[in-house]
Protein backbone atom coordinates (compact mmCIF):
# COMPACT_ATOMS: atom_id res chain seq x y z
CA UNK A 1 0.00 0.00 0.00
CA UNK A 2 2.55 2.19 0.88
CA UNK A 3 4.78 1.66 -2.11
CA UNK A 4 1.86 2.59 -4.16
CA UNK A 5 1.59 5.60 -2.95
CA UNK A 6 4.78 6.57 -3.23
CA UNK A 7 4.41 5.61 -6.87
CA UNK A 8 1.80 8.38 -7.49
CA UNK A 9 3.55 10.83 -5.79
CA UNK A 10 6.36 10.45 -7.95
CA UNK A 11 4.14 10.85 -11.37
CA UNK A 12 2.93 13.94 -9.98
CA UNK A 13 6.59 15.41 -9.75
CA UNK A 14 6.94 14.51 -13.09
CA UNK A 15 4.07 16.02 -14.32
CA UNK A 16 5.19 18.92 -12.98
CA UNK A 17 8.36 19.29 -13.86
CA UNK A 18 7.40 18.26 -17.96
CA UNK A 19 4.29 20.62 -18.28
CA UNK A 20 6.47 23.86 -17.81
CA UNK A 21 8.94 22.82 -20.26
CA UNK A 22 6.26 21.38 -23.02
CA UNK A 23 4.83 24.85 -22.66
CA UNK A 24 7.86 27.03 -23.10
CA UNK A 25 8.80 24.72 -25.92
CA UNK A 26 4.98 25.62 -27.32
CA UNK A 27 5.34 29.44 -26.64
CA UNK A 28 8.80 29.24 -27.87
CA UNK A 29 7.54 27.97 -31.08
CA UNK A 30 4.50 30.28 -31.57
CA UNK A 31 7.17 33.17 -30.88
CA UNK A 32 9.28 32.22 -33.48
CA UNK A 33 6.40 31.93 -35.97
CA UNK A 34 5.47 35.91 -34.52
CA UNK A 35 9.41 36.97 -35.43
CA UNK A 36 9.44 34.95 -38.46
CA UNK A 37 6.15 35.99 -40.22
CA UNK A 38 6.74 39.87 -38.87
CA UNK A 39 10.54 39.63 -40.94
CA UNK A 40 8.93 38.32 -44.15
CA UNK A 41 6.20 40.92 -43.72
CA UNK A 42 8.57 43.80 -43.35
CA UNK A 43 10.78 42.38 -46.07
CA UNK A 44 8.14 42.32 -48.68
CA UNK A 45 6.66 45.89 -47.42
CA UNK A 46 10.14 47.32 -48.11
CA UNK A 47 10.85 45.31 -51.49
CA UNK A 48 7.25 46.83 -52.68
CA UNK A 49 8.10 50.53 -51.61
CA UNK A 50 11.57 50.71 -53.05
CA UNK A 51 10.71 48.81 -56.20
CA UNK A 52 7.50 51.47 -56.66
CA UNK A 53 10.37 54.42 -55.92
CA UNK A 54 12.69 53.05 -58.47
CA UNK A 55 10.22 53.75 -61.11
CA UNK A 56 8.63 57.40 -60.30
CA UNK A 57 11.65 60.65 -60.34
CA UNK A 58 13.12 61.58 -56.87
CA UNK A 59 16.08 63.10 -58.66
CA UNK A 60 14.69 66.44 -57.68
CA UNK A 61 16.77 69.66 -56.79
CA UNK A 62 15.54 69.92 -53.10
CA UNK A 63 17.74 72.20 -51.89
CA UNK A 64 16.23 75.82 -50.89
CA UNK A 65 17.22 77.26 -53.77
CA UNK A 66 15.39 74.47 -55.90
CA UNK A 67 12.57 74.63 -54.12
CA UNK A 68 12.74 78.45 -54.53
CA UNK A 69 12.86 78.14 -58.16
CA UNK A 70 10.57 74.96 -58.59
CA UNK A 71 8.07 75.10 -56.05
CA UNK A 72 5.57 72.60 -57.89
CA UNK A 73 8.31 70.14 -58.55
CA UNK A 74 9.26 69.98 -54.74
CA UNK A 75 5.48 69.47 -54.17
CA UNK A 76 5.49 66.61 -56.04
CA UNK A 77 8.42 65.05 -54.37
CA UNK A 78 6.90 65.32 -51.01
CA UNK A 79 3.99 63.62 -52.90
CA UNK A 80 5.71 60.82 -54.25
CA UNK A 81 7.72 60.06 -51.16
CA UNK A 82 4.74 59.77 -48.96
CA UNK A 83 2.99 57.75 -51.48
CA UNK A 84 6.45 55.46 -51.05
CA UNK A 85 6.19 55.23 -47.55
CA UNK A 86 2.59 54.84 -47.26
CA UNK A 87 3.18 51.59 -49.48
CA UNK A 88 5.61 50.27 -47.30
CA UNK A 89 3.35 51.05 -43.77
CA UNK A 90 0.33 49.65 -45.39
CA UNK A 91 1.38 45.87 -45.98
CA UNK A 92 3.83 46.46 -42.64
CA UNK A 93 0.66 46.86 -40.62
CA UNK A 94 -1.03 43.46 -41.26
CA UNK A 95 2.10 42.62 -38.66
CA UNK A 96 3.31 45.25 -36.52
CA UNK A 97 0.98 48.14 -34.86
CA UNK A 98 1.92 51.77 -35.82
CA UNK A 99 4.25 53.68 -33.46
CA UNK A 100 1.94 55.65 -31.93
CA UNK A 101 -0.09 52.49 -30.72
CA UNK A 102 1.99 50.61 -28.32
CA UNK A 103 1.91 46.73 -28.22
CA UNK A 104 4.04 43.45 -28.88
CA UNK A 105 4.83 44.18 -32.28
CA UNK A 106 5.54 47.81 -33.27
CA UNK A 107 6.85 50.10 -35.86
CA UNK A 108 9.06 52.53 -35.48
CA UNK A 109 8.89 56.43 -36.79
CA UNK A 110 11.40 57.64 -39.02
CA UNK A 111 12.33 61.46 -39.32
CA UNK A 112 13.18 62.83 -42.50
CA UNK A 113 14.88 65.85 -43.76
CA UNK A 114 15.56 67.29 -39.97
CA UNK A 115 16.95 70.72 -39.64
CA UNK A 116 19.44 70.52 -37.04
CA UNK A 117 20.95 68.01 -40.31
CA UNK A 118 19.72 69.89 -42.95
CA UNK A 119 20.66 73.39 -42.82
CA UNK A 120 23.86 73.75 -44.32
CA UNK A 121 24.73 73.87 -48.08
CA UNK A 122 24.85 71.47 -49.69
CA UNK A 123 22.26 70.03 -47.86
CA UNK A 124 20.20 72.92 -46.97
CA UNK A 125 16.90 71.36 -47.37
CA UNK A 126 14.00 73.17 -49.04
CA UNK A 127 11.11 70.58 -47.42
CA UNK A 128 9.66 70.64 -44.31
CA UNK A 129 10.51 67.63 -41.68
CA UNK A 130 8.41 65.02 -42.23
CA UNK A 131 7.47 61.47 -40.47
CA UNK A 132 6.59 58.03 -40.94
CA UNK A 133 6.63 54.82 -39.41
CA UNK A 134 9.16 54.18 -42.72
CA UNK A 135 12.48 55.49 -43.86
CA UNK A 136 13.05 56.58 -47.95
CA UNK A 137 16.85 57.32 -48.41
CA UNK A 138 17.79 58.87 -51.69
CA UNK A 139 21.75 58.27 -52.18
CA UNK A 140 24.22 60.79 -49.91
CA UNK A 141 21.05 61.27 -47.42
CA UNK A 142 19.93 60.35 -43.79
CA UNK A 143 17.31 59.57 -41.32
CA UNK A 144 16.59 59.60 -37.93
CA UNK A 145 15.05 56.74 -36.43
CA UNK A 146 12.65 57.73 -33.28
CA UNK A 147 12.59 55.81 -29.95
CA UNK A 148 9.58 54.01 -28.55
CA UNK A 149 8.89 54.96 -24.62
CA UNK A 150 8.19 52.35 -22.38
CA UNK A 151 10.44 49.98 -24.18
CA UNK A 152 14.33 49.15 -24.54
CA UNK A 153 14.64 51.15 -27.32
CA UNK A 154 13.76 54.81 -26.23
CA UNK A 155 17.06 56.92 -27.74
CA UNK A 156 17.21 57.79 -31.47
CA UNK A 157 19.10 56.54 -34.16
CA UNK A 158 20.53 57.92 -37.04
CA UNK A 159 20.16 56.16 -40.41
CA UNK A 160 22.47 56.60 -43.02
CA UNK A 161 22.23 55.41 -46.99
CA UNK A 162 24.41 52.24 -47.25
CA UNK A 163 26.55 53.19 -50.60
CA UNK A 164 26.94 57.67 -50.41
CA UNK A 165 27.15 58.88 -46.55
CA UNK A 166 25.57 62.18 -45.63
CA UNK A 167 27.98 64.83 -45.40
CA UNK A 168 29.08 67.86 -47.23
CA UNK A 169 32.94 66.43 -48.57
CA UNK A 170 32.90 65.22 -52.48
CA UNK A 171 31.06 62.27 -52.85
CA UNK A 172 28.77 62.91 -49.88
CA UNK A 173 25.49 64.82 -49.17
CA UNK A 174 23.06 65.70 -52.30
CA UNK A 175 25.31 66.01 -55.41
CA UNK A 176 27.30 69.33 -55.04
CA UNK A 177 27.89 71.39 -58.26
CA UNK A 178 31.09 73.21 -57.26
CA UNK A 179 32.42 69.27 -57.52
CA UNK A 180 30.44 68.70 -60.70
CA UNK A 181 28.02 66.29 -59.16
CA UNK A 182 24.67 65.74 -60.70
CA UNK A 183 21.75 63.77 -59.92
CA UNK A 184 22.46 61.75 -62.93
CA UNK A 185 25.55 60.39 -61.83
CA UNK A 186 24.67 60.12 -58.04
CA UNK A 187 21.50 57.75 -59.08
CA UNK A 188 23.86 55.85 -61.71
CA UNK A 189 26.07 54.38 -59.29
CA UNK A 190 24.19 54.11 -55.90
CA UNK A 191 20.47 52.86 -55.07
CA UNK A 192 17.44 54.02 -53.55
CA UNK A 193 16.68 52.25 -49.76
CA UNK A 194 13.50 51.72 -48.55
CA UNK A 195 13.96 50.57 -44.13
CA UNK A 196 11.05 49.30 -42.05
CA UNK A 197 12.33 48.54 -38.11
CA UNK A 198 9.95 47.08 -35.46
CA UNK A 199 10.10 46.33 -31.98
CA UNK A 200 9.13 42.54 -30.62
CA UNK A 201 8.59 41.73 -27.64
CA UNK A 202 8.14 37.55 -26.59
CA UNK A 203 5.61 35.57 -24.97
CA UNK A 204 8.42 33.62 -23.99
CA UNK A 205 9.76 34.54 -20.78
CA UNK A 206 13.44 35.47 -19.87
CA UNK A 207 13.75 36.65 -23.68
CA UNK A 208 14.45 40.51 -24.33
CA UNK A 209 13.48 43.11 -26.41
CA UNK A 210 14.00 42.15 -30.26
CA UNK A 211 14.09 44.31 -33.35
CA UNK A 212 13.30 42.99 -36.55
CA UNK A 213 14.83 45.71 -38.98
CA UNK A 214 13.97 45.10 -43.26
CA UNK A 215 15.76 47.15 -45.63
CA UNK A 216 15.74 46.75 -49.73
CA UNK A 217 17.52 48.46 -52.01
CA UNK A 218 16.81 49.00 -56.06
CA UNK A 219 18.64 51.33 -58.62
CA UNK A 220 16.66 53.82 -60.53
CA UNK A 221 14.96 51.85 -63.96
CA UNK A 222 14.04 54.92 -65.86
CA UNK A 223 17.09 54.54 -68.63
CA UNK A 224 17.84 58.09 -68.90
CA UNK A 225 17.55 60.37 -65.69
CA UNK A 226 17.30 64.02 -65.63
CA UNK A 227 18.79 66.32 -63.32
CA UNK A 228 15.81 68.75 -61.78
CA UNK A 229 17.63 72.29 -62.29
CA UNK A 230 16.09 75.92 -62.34
CA UNK A 231 14.18 76.48 -65.40
CA UNK A 232 16.03 78.67 -67.86
CA UNK A 233 13.31 79.52 -70.72
CA UNK A 234 14.94 80.00 -74.36
CA UNK A 235 18.27 78.27 -73.71
CA UNK A 236 17.32 74.93 -76.35
CA UNK A 237 16.60 72.76 -73.81
CA UNK A 238 13.51 71.47 -72.62
CA UNK A 239 14.19 72.10 -69.09
CA UNK A 240 11.59 71.31 -66.01
CA UNK A 241 8.69 73.25 -65.95
CA UNK A 242 8.80 73.74 -69.47
CA UNK A 243 6.57 72.25 -72.03
CA UNK A 244 9.19 73.25 -74.90
CA UNK A 245 11.88 75.09 -76.36
CA UNK A 246 9.66 78.04 -77.84
CA UNK A 247 9.80 81.89 -76.58
CA UNK A 248 7.46 81.25 -73.52
CA UNK A 249 8.05 77.67 -72.74
CA UNK A 250 4.44 77.34 -72.18
CA UNK A 251 2.70 75.82 -75.66
CA UNK A 252 3.05 73.07 -77.98
CA UNK A 253 5.49 71.02 -77.58
CA UNK A 254 9.22 70.73 -79.51
CA UNK A 255 8.40 66.93 -79.30
CA UNK A 256 5.54 66.92 -82.05
CA UNK A 257 5.98 68.34 -85.01
CA UNK A 258 3.29 69.90 -86.54
CA UNK A 259 2.28 68.35 -90.05
CA UNK A 260 3.53 69.83 -93.11
CA UNK A 261 1.09 72.36 -95.14
CA UNK A 262 -0.46 70.86 -98.26
CA UNK A 263 0.90 71.97 -101.62
CA UNK A 264 -1.60 73.82 -103.64
CA UNK A 265 -3.61 72.31 -106.20
CA UNK A 266 -1.75 73.21 -109.73
CA UNK A 267 -4.25 75.80 -111.92
CA UNK A 268 -5.47 73.71 -115.22
CA UNK A 269 -4.02 74.52 -118.27
CA UNK A 270 -6.43 77.01 -120.81
CA UNK A 271 -7.58 75.23 -123.97
CA UNK A 272 -6.41 76.27 -127.61
CA UNK A 273 -8.90 78.30 -129.67
CA UNK A 274 -9.87 75.80 -132.59
CA UNK A 275 -8.87 77.27 -135.86
CA UNK A 276 -11.36 78.60 -138.85
CA UNK A 277 -12.50 75.96 -141.55
CA UNK A 278 -11.06 77.65 -145.45
CA UNK A 279 -14.28 78.60 -147.54
CA UNK A 280 -14.97 76.18 -150.11
CA UNK A 281 -13.60 76.42 -154.21
CA UNK A 282 -16.42 77.14 -157.15
CA UNK A 283 -16.38 74.37 -159.11
CA UNK A 284 -15.15 75.73 -162.85
CA UNK A 285 -16.90 75.00 -166.63
CA UNK A 286 -15.02 73.83 -169.56
CA UNK A 287 -15.75 74.75 -173.13
CA UNK A 288 -14.30 72.37 -175.83
CA UNK A 289 -14.87 71.16 -179.82
CA UNK A 290 -17.15 68.55 -178.45
CA UNK A 291 -19.69 71.26 -176.97
CA UNK A 292 -19.82 72.42 -173.41
CA UNK A 293 -19.05 69.61 -170.72
CA UNK A 294 -19.18 70.89 -167.04
CA UNK A 295 -15.28 71.06 -165.73
CA UNK A 296 -14.61 69.39 -162.55
CA UNK A 297 -15.48 71.25 -160.03
CA UNK A 298 -12.77 73.56 -159.16
CA UNK A 299 -11.03 71.55 -155.91
CA UNK A 300 -12.81 73.21 -152.88
CA UNK A 301 -10.49 75.58 -150.67
CA UNK A 302 -8.71 73.15 -148.35
CA UNK A 303 -10.39 73.52 -144.63
CA UNK A 304 -8.75 75.66 -142.03
CA UNK A 305 -6.81 73.24 -140.01
CA UNK A 306 -9.00 72.81 -137.62
CA UNK A 307 -7.37 74.26 -134.08
CA UNK A 308 -5.63 71.81 -132.32
CA UNK A 309 -7.90 71.88 -129.33
CA UNK A 310 -5.70 73.44 -126.25
CA UNK A 311 -4.00 70.78 -124.44
CA UNK A 312 -6.04 70.30 -121.20
CA UNK A 313 -3.87 72.10 -118.12
CA UNK A 314 -2.36 69.27 -116.58
CA UNK A 315 -4.05 68.66 -113.13
CA UNK A 316 -1.43 70.60 -110.76
CA UNK A 317 -0.21 68.12 -108.30
CA UNK A 318 -1.96 67.58 -105.07
CA UNK A 319 0.21 69.42 -102.41
CA UNK A 320 1.86 66.25 -100.59
CA UNK A 321 0.03 66.11 -97.51
CA UNK A 322 2.84 67.28 -94.62
CA UNK A 323 4.62 64.45 -92.69
CA UNK A 324 2.58 63.53 -89.69
CA UNK A 325 4.93 64.89 -86.49
CA UNK A 326 7.00 62.19 -84.68
CA UNK A 327 5.26 61.44 -81.62
CA UNK A 328 7.86 63.06 -79.24
CA UNK A 329 9.37 59.93 -77.15
CA UNK A 330 7.56 59.11 -73.72
CA UNK A 331 8.91 58.60 -70.80
CA UNK A 332 12.38 58.33 -70.88
CA UNK A 333 14.52 62.02 -70.85
CA UNK A 334 11.10 63.04 -71.05
CA UNK A 335 10.83 64.20 -74.65
CA UNK A 336 9.31 67.73 -74.10
CA UNK A 337 11.51 68.24 -71.53
CA UNK A 338 10.61 67.07 -68.09
CA UNK A 339 13.34 67.33 -65.62
CA UNK A 340 13.12 63.96 -64.06
CA UNK A 341 9.16 63.79 -64.40
CA UNK A 342 8.01 60.94 -66.60
CA UNK A 343 7.82 62.62 -70.74
CA UNK A 344 4.45 63.04 -71.59
CA UNK A 345 4.41 61.54 -75.25
CA UNK A 346 4.92 64.66 -77.75
CA UNK A 347 1.53 65.25 -79.59
CA UNK A 348 1.82 63.57 -82.78
CA UNK A 349 1.55 66.06 -85.68
CA UNK A 350 -1.93 66.62 -87.42
CA UNK A 351 -1.20 65.30 -91.29
CA UNK A 352 -1.26 68.55 -93.57
CA UNK A 353 -4.57 68.22 -95.93
CA UNK A 354 -3.80 67.07 -99.47
CA UNK A 355 -3.87 69.62 -101.84
CA UNK A 356 -7.15 69.41 -104.14
CA UNK A 357 -5.96 68.63 -107.92
CA UNK A 358 -6.64 71.52 -110.48
CA UNK A 359 -9.64 71.36 -112.50
CA UNK A 360 -8.04 70.12 -115.99
CA UNK A 361 -8.38 72.61 -118.74
CA UNK A 362 -11.02 72.32 -121.00
CA UNK A 363 -9.90 70.93 -124.27
CA UNK A 364 -10.39 73.57 -127.13
CA UNK A 365 -13.62 72.74 -129.84
CA UNK A 366 -12.00 71.02 -132.88
CA UNK A 367 -12.28 73.48 -136.30
CA UNK A 368 -14.39 72.04 -139.03
CA UNK A 369 -14.47 69.03 -140.98
CA UNK A 370 -11.61 68.95 -143.86
CA UNK A 371 -13.17 67.74 -147.30
CA UNK A 372 -11.25 65.90 -149.71
CA UNK A 373 -9.01 64.24 -147.08
CA UNK A 374 -10.69 60.80 -147.76
CA UNK A 375 -11.59 60.41 -144.17
CA UNK A 376 -15.40 60.49 -143.67
CA UNK A 377 -15.42 62.90 -140.68
CA UNK A 378 -18.06 64.38 -138.16
CA UNK A 379 -20.29 66.76 -140.35
CA UNK A 380 -19.84 64.40 -143.70
CA UNK A 381 -21.75 62.11 -145.27
CA UNK A 382 -18.66 60.92 -147.50
CA UNK A 383 -15.72 61.77 -149.47
CA UNK A 384 -14.43 61.95 -152.51
CA UNK A 385 -16.02 58.13 -153.03
CA UNK A 386 -19.66 57.12 -152.75
CA UNK A 387 -18.18 54.57 -149.85
CA UNK A 388 -21.27 55.28 -147.22
CA UNK A 389 -24.09 56.68 -149.78
CA UNK A 390 -27.15 54.80 -151.55
CA UNK A 391 -26.56 52.92 -154.70
CA UNK A 392 -28.62 55.41 -156.80
CA UNK A 393 -26.00 58.11 -155.10
CA UNK A 394 -23.33 59.83 -155.86
CA UNK A 395 -20.73 61.56 -153.42
CA UNK A 396 -20.74 65.49 -153.87
CA UNK A 397 -18.70 67.86 -151.45
CA UNK A 398 -19.02 65.27 -149.16
CA UNK A 399 -22.71 65.13 -149.25
CA UNK A 400 -24.67 62.06 -151.01
CA UNK A 401 -26.70 63.02 -154.09
CA UNK A 402 -29.13 61.36 -156.47
CA UNK A 403 -27.51 60.69 -159.64
CA UNK A 404 -29.79 61.90 -162.39
CA UNK A 405 -29.29 61.13 -166.22
CA UNK A 406 -30.39 63.47 -168.73
CA UNK A 407 -31.17 62.32 -172.64
CA UNK A 408 -31.58 64.25 -175.88
CA UNK A 409 -35.14 66.14 -176.73
CA UNK A 410 -36.14 65.27 -172.95
CA UNK A 411 -38.64 68.44 -171.91
CA UNK A 412 -36.82 70.68 -169.16
CA UNK A 413 -35.58 69.10 -165.89
CA UNK A 414 -35.70 71.63 -163.02
CA UNK A 415 -33.20 70.46 -161.20
CA UNK A 416 -33.12 70.87 -157.20
CA UNK A 417 -29.90 72.29 -155.18
CA UNK A 418 -31.41 70.42 -152.10
CA UNK A 419 -30.93 73.23 -150.21
CA UNK A 420 -27.02 73.82 -151.85
CA UNK A 421 -26.73 77.84 -152.29
CA UNK A 422 -24.55 79.11 -154.67
CA UNK A 423 -22.21 82.11 -153.73
CA UNK A 424 -22.65 84.47 -156.19
CA UNK A 425 -25.86 85.13 -158.71
CA UNK A 426 -22.37 84.24 -161.49
CA UNK A 427 -21.99 81.69 -160.18
CA UNK A 428 -25.98 80.49 -160.67
CA UNK A 429 -26.28 81.50 -164.01
CA UNK A 430 -23.00 79.86 -165.08
CA UNK A 431 -24.08 77.02 -163.47
CA UNK A 432 -27.26 76.88 -165.62
CA UNK A 433 -25.61 77.64 -169.10
CA UNK A 434 -23.63 74.61 -168.70
CA UNK A 435 -27.06 72.65 -167.47
CA UNK A 436 -28.86 73.46 -170.82
CA UNK A 437 -26.04 72.44 -172.80
CA UNK A 438 -25.71 69.30 -171.21
CA UNK A 439 -29.34 68.40 -171.38
CA UNK A 440 -29.09 68.61 -175.34
CA UNK A 441 -26.15 65.98 -175.49
CA UNK A 442 -27.42 62.98 -173.23
CA UNK A 443 -25.10 63.86 -170.82
CA UNK A 444 -24.42 62.48 -166.89
CA UNK A 445 -24.15 65.34 -164.26
CA UNK A 446 -23.07 64.72 -161.07
CA UNK A 447 -24.12 67.10 -158.27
Amino acid sequence: MHVIKRLRGASYIEALLAVPVFLFIIIFLIDIARYSFAWIMLNYAAHTAVDWASKVPVEINTTVSGCSSEPTECAEYVTRVNTILTKAINIAQLAATPSTVPSRIQLFSYTHYDPTLYSSPPNNSGISMMTFDAGFLRPGERVVRNGIPSSSYTSSLDVEHPTRQFGFSPGQGWPQPSYNEKWIDVLLGNPESVTLTAKFQAFTPFVPELLITATQYAYRRVPDVVEATASSCGDGVCDLGEMCTCPDCTVACAGAPTGGTAGVAGTGGTAGTAGTAGTAGTGGIISGPGGISPAPAGSAGTGGTAGTAGTAGTAGTAGTSGTAGTAGTAGTAGTAGTSGTTGTAGTAGTAGTAGTSGTAGTSGTAGAPKCGNGVVEAGEECDDSPSGCLANQICVGCECKDQIIILPGDPEVEIENEGAQLNSESSASSFGSTLESSKSKGQEIDY
